[in-house]
């Protein structure tokens, strides 16, 4: 569609026309259709790339075909749909502290809209990184458009949510490791 040649080539004028939109319907439709056919085409593309015995590169892994393997990659996409809601009130924080003036429905919108994005052409093996690029690409001019927001605090509303959830897992990662040296280094002090 019309619509979605605009948001892929021209994002800037795509969040220029949804600006008015209020109703989240339409945003959240695109996204779960997408969604739908990412997964099965990702699926279908593990499953004919895992029948075919095709070995990538070392750095890329191998294509097995295991079902696990596409059970896993779907539950991981419908959970990240499931939390991209509440993750967008977290976002919308972040945004608004860098000075943004759009409104909640305005980051739904924008997160919304770079999954329809990256999922639409993400199940294709090897290029999967551009539509993921280009999807934070998306993100980045929506966020200037539906927020307001200059270069600098566009890029720092899509990358400060991103550094402080690997923060507070790194803290979390922390914390268990050293639980587990003060385990350890007190049973061989019990023990020696």
């Amino acid at each position: 569609s019309e619509k979605l040649r605009v948001l892929f080539f021209k994002p800037t004028e795509f969040f220029k026309k949804i600006k008015a939109e209020t109703d989240l319907k339409v945003s959240v439709k695109w996204a779960f259709a997408s969604l739908v056919a990412y997964s099965i085409l990702s699926v279908l593309t593990w499953l004919i790339l895992g029948s075919l015995s095709i070995t990538l590169p070392e750095w890329m892994g191998t294509v097995t075909g295991d079902y696990l393997t596409v059970a896993f990659a779907l539950i991981t996409v419908l959970l990240s749909f499931i939390f991209l809601l509440p993750m967008s009130r977290y976002f919308h924080w972040i945004a608004l502290k860098l000075g943004g003036k759009g409104t909640q429905d305005d980051t739904t919108k924008i997160l919304f809209y770079s999954e329809v994005v990256s999922f639409s052409g993400g199940w294709i093996p090897i290029i999967t990184w551009f539509f993921s690029l280009w999807g934070i690409y998306t993100m980045y001019r929506g966020y200037r458009v539906l927020h307001s927001l200059s270069r600098g605090r566009a890029i720092g509303a899509i990358l400060l949510p991103v550094l402080l959830i690997l923060l507070v897992i790194l803290a979390i990662l922390i914390t268990i490791i050293l639980g587990i040296l003060a385990m350890v280094i007190g049973f061989q002090a019990a023990t020696g």
